[in-house]
């Protein structure tokens, strides 16, 4: 070979590459597995499941503070909706339901008007092996002199409670059903929950006060975020506040966590937090090459 030709030749690691080829992707199902897509309402499921672990069955009550940061998730589940949705998109039968005390029913059972109450929570809650409902004041005739609870002085005041130990069975009795009324959702949200100077005010105002006014200093917590009457009405409620002890835990939150409860405990919302854990399952993965 001459010089010549020996120059037209590169070396080894001169030598000009191959052209790329352009890389591909595939995308294959396992095991011919159909895509089921994930349920949109697993945050729902996971919720109801963080209630019944953490406010129903935990070894002690939640603290003021942590049931005051899970009134928004009492918010989303109830004031939204949520729980409604999530039930209609997985074509539970029936409607979801709660037991909670019927607070009006248990007053009139025991000769009360709801308008002689000064403050009342509805409670239903269980703390230390202690349910508690009907929690508080409100006016009586007086025993001695016969003023009655309508007077505008002279009249009698009473304290009281309906508690339960929750170690063994509830007996049987006239109050069991009413401190155990099983509710529609719906109408659960909307019945009595507290009574503030012979106002009523529902589930649903006691979780909106708690979600939107709670925690700061009362004349200035809604000034610029609510209506005269939205305002009017958290201020009413806020009056709640440190006047009713139930145990350890003050009134108003006792309330919070009795709604709470109810929804952790309740059979129809389990069965629908597993309804949407089955229909939960992760896309299947895909093969690349």
């Amino acid at each position: 070979m001459d010089e010549e030709e020996a120059a037209g030749i590169a070396p080894p690691h001169e030598a000009a590459a191959p052209e790329p080829k352009p890389m591909r992707f595939r995308n294959v199902l396992r095991s011919g597995a159909e895509r089921v897509p994930a349920s949109p309402y697993l945050p729902i499921a996971e919720d109801l499941d963080w209630l019944r672990d953490t406010w129903l069955h935990a070894p002690k009550p939640p603290s003021d503070g942590e049931l005051r940061r899970g009134s928004a998730t009492l918010r989303r589940l109830l004031n939204e909706n949520m729980i409604q949705r999530a039930w209609r998109h997985h074509g539970l039968e029936g409607v979801p339901t709660v037991v909670a005390p019927d607070l009006a029913a248990i007053a009139a059972h025991e000769h009360m008007e709801l308008r002689h109450a000064a403050s009342l929570v509805a409670g239903g809650a269980t703390v230390d092996h202690a349910q508690m409902s009907m929690v508080g004041v409100w006016r009586v005739d007086h025993p001695k002199t016969g003023v009655p609870a309508d007077a505008e002085e002279g009249f009698a005041v009473s304290t009281g409670a309906i508690l339960r130990d929750t170690r063994g069975e509830s007996e049987d009795n006239a109050l069991k059903p009413l401190v155990e009324r099983e509710w529609r959702l719906s109408a659960y949200l909307d019945t009595p929950a507290a009574v503030r100077r012979g106002q009523t005010i529902s589930r649903k105002q006691i979780i909106d006060y708690f979600a939107n006014y709670a925690g700061g200093v009362h004349l200035d917590r809604a000034a610029g975020n609510a209506n005269a009457e939205k305002r009017a009405l958290f201020e009413l409620v806020a009056e709640l506040e440190q006047r009713i002890a139930c145990d350890k835990t003050e009134g108003l939150y006792f309330e919070l966590l009795s709604i709470g409860q109810a929804l952790g405990g309740s059979p129809s919302l389990q069965r629908l937090a597993v309804a949407i854990h089955d229909n939960a399952a992760p896309a299947p993965e895909t093969d690349r090459a």
